[in-house]
């Protein structure tokens, strides 16, 4: 292929991922984990900055990541000077393009033009790991998979200290993809003559690298008192990877293969998107060509010979399989089965051997029309087309879906906030402010009221400085009533309540309590005493304040929505 060619197939790898991810981005705001960094980043300066990412840098911190949350608020800071909010979006954007381009490079170096097309749409429409486009994750996460393709392409060079050095990246950023880079030996045999696999020797070094480097990682974060590695048994070292990679893998390709692209066919809202018959048009086209394409002095697309390297083929189905299982071997944390939110991150790094088996059965199923399709080769090579178009179609119009719950959770997000605060101006340093079940929860893939939430009040308001314990909002599970007040007769704000992180738990006596319940679809504040367990329990009664009672913060102009 012509370096032209190569850039207009990057070209359609960034159209893919825009259209798949982030067309409706302007409609996207914070969700979940973004509340930890994002608005703080977005209020810093240079300084803030330099002094946030050099306090970072502690092993004690985010689980013994060390590089975790100063590549998230350093990218969220660059994106927010870009263009505030929607400038932090178009960071992750590019990443996420970065690492396609990075994908397909890598597919191309160890096979045909087709194998490579094929295998980087697929990942640019992976749809497994739902939130790609949640900001945390794109920042924080996704950088893992660009060390991961980046120490690939090193192995493939012959930097091999190099490779070690991006791999050991990952485990100080996000752990999850480490184990993937075992299967670099297998990729480089695809560079040797004959697909010749790595020999034994090669096999042993590496793996006792990898192995050195991961033993190190977790004795460093267990003699730091990182609770996941202090907590784990010899048992569940074992038995967890063994369980998560069977688990994952077939998730993983159910998700992808038949769940996703049925729940886009049978949604009649996919359908109403102009944008998908156009890239299904785009995709069709550059596989046709693809498939056609005979460079000289590379390999053939299509074998002319009426028959193909078993061998290589099997190499193929195996890579893929090894590269896929692998991404689970580390997944301690999360069942391998989550199929929808912010927990289907746990596919984050199958995204390279379900593409790699994607860009396999396309491509394999191609040539064997070619091979042995006899003089109906050229209508079922059509087929074959319109059948890998019409799937990766459908990865886009899913993709549609999951733009859409973000876009709502954003509008639900800051409904909520505009109608809660006139409601509670009268509050006061100690109090909590509690709101029924039966408000929105979440929108499917992405959360609304979630266990974050808490946070957020003290970044839309600046409170006094001399305040000690500030106001925040809970949010109560199903079934609180039996649970809210203590042995003590306090009100409890723990796991029996609510589920939120611990360093927010909280006791509290219930005059400090603002209580809000939903009616009619509306926020209104509750002021007559809770009636629990038999006992009438008194909650703040709502005093009329004047004017604003509060400077506004940092997400006082991006939460509350304009009358």
């Amino acid at each position: 292929m012509s370096k032209r060619e190569h850039l207009v197939i990057l070209f359609l790898l960034a159209v893919t991922i825009w259209a798949a991810r982030y067309a409706r981005s302007a409609e996207f705001g914070l969700y979940e984990d973004d509340y930890t960094y994002t608005p703080r980043a977005l209020a810093m300066g240079w300084g803030d900055l330099a002094k946030e990412v050099a306090g970072s840098f502690n092993i004690a911190a985010n689980h013994g990541k060390l590089l975790h949350t100063p590549v998230i608020l350093t990218l969220n800071f660059l994106g927010g000077k870009l263009n505030g909010l929607q400038g932090v979006y178009w960071v992750g954007f590019a990443i996420c393009v970065l690492n396609a381009w990075l994908f397909y490079w890598l597919l191309r170096r160890v096979g045909p033009p087709l194998f490579a097309l094929i295998g980087g749409l697929a990942y640019s429409l992976y749809s497994a790991d739902t939130t790609q486009a949640l900001l945390t994750n794109a920042l924080g996460l996704q950088t893992s998979l660009t060390f991961l393709l980046l120490a690939f392409h090193s192995y493939l060079s012959g930097r091999k200290w190099v490779a070690y050095g991006l791999a050991g990246l990952i485990l100080i950023s996000y752990e999850v993809p480490f184990p993937v880079f075992l299967g670099a030996p297998l990729l480089a045999g695809f560079l040797q003559p004959e697909g010749r696999p790595a020999g034994w020797k090669e096999w042993v070094r590496h793996a006792a690298i990898l192995a050195g480097m991961l033993l190190l990682a977790a004795l460093i974060r267990r003699l730091a008192g990182e609770s996941r590695v202090a907590g784990l048994d010899l048992e569940t070292i074992v038995r967890t990877p063994l369980t998560q990679m069977v688990l994952g893998t077939w998730t993983s390709l159910k998700l992808f293969l038949l769940r996703n692209p049925v729940r886009a066919l049978t949604n009649r809202q996919v359908w109403q998107i102009g944008w998908m018959v156009g890239l299904l048009i785009l995709h069709g086209a550059a596989l046709w060509l693809a498939s056609s394409r005979r460079g000289a002095g590379e390999p053939e697309a299509i074998p002319q010979k009426a028959e193909l390297d078993i061998k290589q083929e099997l190499m193929r189905l195996l890579t893929g399989v090894a590269l896929l299982a692998l991404a689970y071997a580390l997944a301690f944390t999360i069942p391998a089965t989550e199929a929808d939110g912010r927990d289907s991150r746990v596919h984050l790094a199958a995204v390279v051997g379900t593409a790699w088996l994607v860009g396999w059965g396309g491509t394999l199923l191609l040539n064997l029309v070619r091979a042995y399709g006899g003089r109906l080769a050229g209508a079922l090579r059509l087929a074959g087309i319109a059948i890998l178009a019409a799937f990766f179609a459908l990865q886009v119009g899913y993709g549609a879906l999951i733009q859409r719950d973000y876009a709502a959770s954003w509008q639900y997000q800051r409904q909520f906030w505009t109608q809660l605060l006139p409601l509670i101006t009268d509050m006061e340093d100690g109090d909590i402010i509690l709101v029924e079940p039966s408000v929105t929860r979440a929108t499917g893939q992405i959360g609304v009221i979630t266990w974050n939430t808490p946070r957020v009040l003290q970044q839309i308001y600046r409170f006094p400085a001399e305040w000690q314990a500030l106001p925040r909002v809970y949010r109560l599970e199903g079934g609180w009533e039996q649970r809210l007040i203590s042995p003590e007769g306090l009100v409890q704000i723990n796991q029996n309540t609510l589920f939120i992180p611990e360093s927010m738990y909280v006791d509290v006596e219930s005059e400090q309590v603002i209580f809000i319940e939903v009616q009619d679809e509306r926020l209104v504040r509750h002021n007559a005493p809770l009636l629990l367990n038999g006992t009438q329990y008194p909650v703040k009664q709502q005093v009329p304040t004047a004017g604003q009672p509060f400077a506004p913060g940092e997400l006082y102009h991006l939460m509350i929505l304009s009358p």
